[in-house]
């Protein structure tokens, strides 16, 4: 009966591991995943940025001087 029990503790005790082993897993995982995401918007926020600013400068360049209306 000892035996028995002792068995179904070591077993008991591996499954527990494995299942933390695979939470850890998880985690690490989701943070990486996360980390890459930031890391794209960051990257998409910057280029819109600099579409605005390219926009805004063509913008005030291409601003013509008002024409007279008898034109």
């Amino acid at each position: 009966m000892i035996d028995v029990l002792r068995t179904a503790w070591g077993v008991l005790c591996d499954v527990a591991t494995v299942i933390g082993f695979a939470s850890i897993t998880v985690v690490v995982g989701a943070l990486l995943a996360h980390s890459h995401a930031v890391r794209r918007a960051d990257a998409a926020q910057r280029a819109n940025e600099q579409q605005w600013r390219d926009f805004a400068h063509r913008g005030l360049h291409a601003i013509d001087t008002p024409r007279d209306p008898k034109e």
